[in-house]
Parts: C-alpha cells; structure tokens; sequence
C-alpha cells in the first residue's frame, strides 16, 4: 500500500501539471492573439487595409474620399493592380454621374 506521503507526492504533482498546462495555454493564447494583433495591425497599413479602407467608403457613400485614397495605393501585385484599377473605374464612373444635371 502506498504511504499518505507518495499519495501527497502524487496528488502535488498532478496538480502542479495542470497549473503548468493551464498557465502554458494561457500564455499560447496571448501568443496567438497578439500574432493576430501584429498581423491586423500590419495589413491594416498595407495595401490590404487601404482596399478594405476604400470599400468602406463606398459604402458609406463617400465616393470622393474613396476615389482619393484609391489613388495613393501603389498597387504592385497583379490582383492590387486589378483592384485599384476597378476602384478608378468605378469611381471614376459614379463621381462624373454625381456632376450630371439630372433629366426630368
């Protein structure tokens, strides 16, 4: 039989390993969330972020502003270059609409 001290050993052990694994999956989920912070945070200020920035504004309305920052994107990659171009497109479309006298 056991003694009461190699049960205590035991029951101290198992219990240190679960703070150790409680504390190690802490510590890999704060990892994990700010590696999401790092990364949302440096597409948000890539081109990524300015495209997502753009439909917002579309969104919103706010074609001019969204025509303005299209334009400052330097769109390097083919699908960027794609985008930027049917934002132009688009943009451009809808602000010389806005300028016509409407037909009654």
């Amino acid at each position: 039989m056991p003694s009461a001290n190699s049960i205590l050993d035991a029951y101290t052990y198992q219990n240190k390993l679960k703070i150790y694994y409680n504390q190690k999956r802490y510590v890999e989920d704060a990892l994990n969330q700010s590696e999401i912070a790092n990364w949302y945070n440096t597409a948000a200020q890539s081109n990524i972020g300015k495209f997502s920035q753009v439909q917002e504004l579309i969104n919103a309305g706010n074609y001019q502003s969204a025509y303005n920052l299209n334009q400052t994107i330097n769109a390097t990659l083919l699908p960027e270059i794609n985008q930027k171009n049917y934002n132009s497109i688009f943009l451009n479309h809808y602000l010389r609409m806005q300028k016509m006298p409407a037909h009654h």
